[in-house]
């Protein structure tokens, strides 16, 4: 009997720890960030910042041989690209700066090796890198694999940059995220190639053998505007008043946690859609029928290509001075271009600020993108965009609403996506 009872408590533990093991232990949302110079490279590229920012690691991966042999090729290249004159087809230009399967492979391997002796310094950068909820779909893996996910998906990113950037294909959005001059023009052949001319000038401070390719990559988002993924950063700032409410509510008055708009840019020289109104309109009802708390304004810098408006500021604007809703009431979510990160985002704020998880969002639009929001068609594109679905136990309320639980995998950050990674 004793031998029964004991293998049922095993049991029961095990599954306990299964349990457990299914929610991050690992994210921290106090987790204080660490910043290199550049707030751009911070938000896509963290896991690199991370090397550059963390002391001995940095050290460690400067005098490494192998990473050394790499970084005085690159430096070379840099030397070439300035004395040669600009190339017709600018994509030949930065081709040599694309990691290839090879590439990353030495790099992996040299990292293993690396961290079998200085294990100490694995340890902190993990610990980093588990903490922050940037690479949180790779918790369960050990540390070693940890870091070569993060280093495949940091050169994927940057393969993904310098490809879109040059030749104007393979984005996800093309009309709203591509390039801002055609790549065949003579201003972005002079663009590219002052470009080479700058990184030629910096290289001597380039001591980490993915830099030149890492600046490269930030240059080409410099060089077309696209600096999207930073505006109105930290959030912290931008929503402070609704921020500071969060710790007072009493969270048991209300069904939902938050209200959740998404926006809808117009396709004209207006600062704000029709359907972006109604969806505010229908917001503020719910919130007046005291449905949740809070209200996030979910959309960015999208429509028409290169809007001066951002979705989520002009709907705060118009919730606030047309409809009357306290500003201590609206949060900001700027970064989203598409429906798959109104979303995914507003998870974000859910677990960074603390607001309770095993309660519903509520989100609110006009019947055609709660339509499309509940279709076959975006859980496939959430998938083919994300790897996931950015919800659970999705349900229809009616045919303005419909509400949704968060998931933790949208802290993951994708590199792959520079505009709103």
């Amino acid at each position: 009997m004793k031998k029964v009872k004991f293998y049922c408590l095993m049991l029961l533990i095990s599954v306990m720890t299964m349990f457990a093991s299914a929610q991050s232990t690992a994210f921290k949302p106090s987790y204080q960030f660490l910043h290199s110079n550049s707030i751009i490279q911070d938000k896509i590229f963290y896991f690199l910042t991370l090397i550059k920012q963390l002391p001995d690691l940095h050290n460690l991966l400067s005098i490494d041989k192998v990473f050394q042999q790499h970084l005085t090729t690159m430096k070379s290249i840099l030397q070439r690209t300035k004395n040669n004159p600009p190339d017709n087809n600018i994509s030949n230009e930065v081709a040599s700066f694309l990691w290839t399967d090879e590439e990353n492979d030495a790099i992996k391997n040299e990292l293993n090796e690396l961290f079998k002796k200085h294990n100490q310094s694995l340890q902190i950068l993990c610990r980093n890198m588990r903490s922050s909820g940037y690479f949180i779909k790779y918790d369960s893996l050990n540390d070693i694999s940890l870091v070569k996910k993060a280093w495949e998906d940091a050169a994927k990113g940057m393969n993904y940059i310098i490809n879109a950037y040059t030749t104007n294909k393979g984005m996800y959005y093309p009309s709203i995220d591509s390039t801002t001059f055609a790549v065949n023009s003579e201003i972005y052949k002079y663009l590219i190639k002052e470009t080479s001319l700058i990184l030629d000038h910096k290289k001597d401070s380039m001591d980490l053998f993915f830099e030149p390719a890492l600046q490269l990559s930030l240059s080409l988002l410099f060089i077309n505007y696209r600096d999207e993924a930073t505006r109105y950063q930290p959030l912290d700032s931008t929503n402070a008043k609704a921020y500071r409410r969060i710790p007072h509510v009493d969270w048991e008055k209300y069904p939902y946690s938050l209200i959740l708009i998404p926006g809808k840019g117009p396709e004209d020289n207006k600062s704000i859609s029709i359907l972006s109104k109604y969806r505010c309109m229908l917001g503020a009802e719910n919130y007046r029928k005291g449905l949740a708390p809070f209200i996030v304004v979910s959309g960015g810098f999208v429509h028409p290509f290169q809007t001066p408006y951002c979705e989520a500021f002009e709907m705060k604007k118009y919730l606030i001075e047309e409809l009357g809703i306290p500003d201590s009431v609206v949060i900001m979510e700027p970064h989203a271009r598409h429906t798959t990160t109104n979303i995914r985002n507003t998870n974000r704020i859910v677990y960074r600020q603390l607001i309770p998880a095993d309660k519903q969002i509520l989100c609110t639009s006009t019947t055609n993108q709660i339509d499309y929001i509940y279709g076959e068609e975006f859980k496939a594109i959430c998938i083919r965009a994300m790897n996931y679905l950015p919800w659970r136990d999705m349900k229809r309320i009616n045919m303005f609403n419909l509400a949704f639980y968060p998931v933790e995998e949208s802290l993951q950050m994708d590199a792959t996506d520079p505009l709103d990674p």
